[in-house]
């Protein structure tokens, strides 16, 4: 991002504004919270063994109700839905969680059917766990 243009951009627009309009944005926000969109969220983890594939995804104070949940493609799950803020009507004095609607296809590490998924919604995790089909193929590890 050139910070030179950025600026020159800021300056241009605050002609037109009647207040400190920047300055009020930028005291009540992060500048990052205008740029992050949001790509790693609902964060993810994968595991493997001999015979299944687990799949956890956090969805800290998000309704089961909320969120939908489909095989893309049988090597890519496509999770959806929206977090609500538990205080909607009071003002936010700092904002850290993402609120709103999301969308994100994670990469299975091997071929899913979806009638095979055992799918598992509990304290804000979802887990997700499905057999191996190709039970030769070493399952990897961290070493």
């Amino acid at each position: 991002m050139n910070m030179e243009k950025m600026k020159k951009w800021m300056e241009l627009t605050s002609q037109y504004q009647n207040n400190d309009f920047w300055n009020k944005i930028f005291t009540n926000h992060s500048p990052n919270q205008f740029f992050n969109l949001n790509d790693d969220f609902p964060l993810h983890d994968v595991y493997q063994n001999e015979s299944h594939i687990g799949v956890i995804i956090e969805l800290p104070g998000i309704h089961p109700d909320h969120v939908q949940l489909s095989l893309h493609t049988p090597s890519h799950l496509l999770i959806k839905g929206d977090s609500k803020p538990l205080f909607p009507s009071e003002k936010e004095i700092k904002k850290e969680r993402f609120y709103g609607e999301f969308e994100r296809i994670l990469l299975l590490p091997e071929p899913a059917d979806a009638n095979e998924l055992d799918v598992k919604f509990h304290q804000g995790l979802l887990t997700i766990f499905y057999p191996r089909k190709n039970k030769s193929v070493p399952y990897r590890t961290n070493t």
